[in-house]
């Protein structure tokens, strides 16, 4: 297919699809799936995030590691440097919180907009309100956004953070995948992060030589391949071939012949590393060719400002686009007393942009004046509260999506030119799948609205 051919630099997975499923329940069940990992691991646990909270739902993660530990089970943890520093009101923070579980513990402080005599300043200065300042500032800069939840041969897709907010009213997206190559390259994705703290030549070399295909043995199929299981050849009796059903399509909804595959890529903000680019370039790609049957793309981001190139390429797309963003008072930031409350107002001001560049491609395409490009904004209702931080990418065709997005990449400015990502493309022909992944595009689209007033009535909080 297209997107195969536009990722074919890339490892590609090859999945049963019955060992791919979309984790329901929203933050509570991500806390609880994250706490459940923990307690059946029995070999090894590989984490990533931005930061780890210091909450009381963080504290049963940390418990969960702790016992992990117990069982000699190998823990991995790393963390953007920064963010891990930055104390909470009693002074905590995700250093502090994890230092009795015994695991390894690792920050990434160097990154090409922000490098490591920051880190060394911050522990010169840890305890101080100038220590603080300069923590936020580095943040601004550029941080380690990476997410791998991965537990022996289990690895959990998301774009949450680990805190008391994603935990409870934070809405992302949560993809389980049970396969034992795929946990095994995010546990090798740890520890070359772990082996290589600075982000020079060789180190993008080696993620560069992680990320890119692998020539199998037989064929050289380029192409991670699940072990297969030895076929037992035995005679049936004739009345049991007889009553055996006939193998149709709808047969093979219940089966795992349908194939499932699935490419991991990084991107580092500033350097050669790009590979994010190319799975949405692929997708895009994909979705073109699909104009015929039907298909429609849909993004969601939790911070709408697309690169100009991404606006452009969603605008002159020959299908109909749907992007999703939080309302003001659905963004992350809203709420906020200091000048991080100003923030979901910027976003908004950038959003008239892209429904000014939506507008002209609306007018001019070639649908006349039919709407086919739309910026939709996620308010919460009475059954579904909290904040919208959901990110990724939906192709659907006729009435199924196909292939997805998911990672922690925001489809905006910084995701592109300052931070380190990593995401991956899914793709499917089975019809299960299809359907959980319809009804998670779903359950964003229900509560986005059309926007009513894009700041007519915004002012800053203070």
């Amino acid at each position: 297919s297209t997107m195969r051919n536009g990722v074919s630099s890339l490892p590609r997975f090859r999945l049963r699809a019955s060992c791919v499923g979309v984790v329901r329940g929203g933050p509570p069940a991500f806390h609880r799936e994250i706490v459940a990992l923990c307690g059946r691991a029995r070999k090894r646990i590989s984490l990533s995030a931005l930061y780890l909270g210091t909450g009381p739902r963080e504290r049963e993660v940390v418990e969960a590691l702790r016992e992990a530990r117990a069982r000699s089970v190998r823990v991995s943890i790393i963390l953007d440097g920064a963010r891990a520093r930055r104390r909470d009101r009693q002074g905590e923070t995700s250093l502090s919180a994890l230092a009795s579980t015994g695991a390894r513990v690792c920050t990434v402080d160097d990154l090409p907009r922000r490098r490591r005599w920051i880190a060394a300043t911050l522990d010169l200065l840890r305890g101080t309100r100038l220590g603080d300042f300069l923590g936020i500032v580095a943040e601004i800069l550029a941080v380690y956004h990476v997410k791998v939840i991965a537990a022996d041969d289990v690895t959990l897709l998301s774009g949450a953070n680990l805190s008391e907010t994603y935990f409870t009213d934070r809405i992302d997206r949560y993809l389980r995948v049970r396969d034992r190559a795929f946990a095994e390259w995010h546990h090798d994705l740890v520890d070359l992060l772990f082996s290589n703290p600075r982000v020079d030549d060789a180190f993008i070399r080696a993620l560069t030589t992680l990320t890119s295909t692998k020539e199998e043995e037989d064929g050289g199929k380029k192409c991670h391949k699940r072990p297969q299981r030895p076929r037992r050849w035995r005679q049936r009796p004739q009345s049991r071939q007889r009553r055996r059903r006939p193998f149709t399509k709808r047969g093979r909804d219940d089966d795992d012949f349908d194939e499932a595959w699935c490419s991991p890529a990084l991107h580092l903000g500033g350097t050669a590393l790009v590979q994010h680019d190319d799975l949405v370039a692929a997708f895009l790609a994909e979705g073109r060719a699909a104009a015929s049957k039907k298909a429609r793309i849909g993004i969601a981001t939790a911070y709408c400002n697309p690169p100009a190139d991404l606006l452009e390429a969603l605008a002159t797309a020959p299908v109909p686009v749907d992007v999703v963003a939080p309302s003001i008072a659905a963004h992350g930031f809203y709420g906020a007393t200091d000048v991080r409350g100003n923030v979901p107002i910027a976003y908004q001001l950038i959003a008239r942009d892209v429904v000014r560049r939506f507008d002209a491609s609306n007018h001019h395409g070639s649908h006349g004046r039919q709407k086919t490009k739309r910026l939709k904004e996620w308010r919460s209702d009475d059954a579904t509260t909290g904040t919208f931080h959901a990110k990724g990418a939906w192709l659907q065709v006729g009435r199924r999506v196909v292939a997805t997005l998911v990672g922690s990449s925001n489809f905006n400015v910084r995701a592109k030119l300052r931070d380190f990502e990593l995401s991956y493309l899914l793709s499917t022909s089975n019809r299960r799948l299809q359907r959980d992944l319809t009804a998670e595009w779903a359950t964003y689209r229900r509560l986005a609205t059309h926007p009513s007033t894009l700041l007519a009535d915004a002012r800053p909080p203070f």
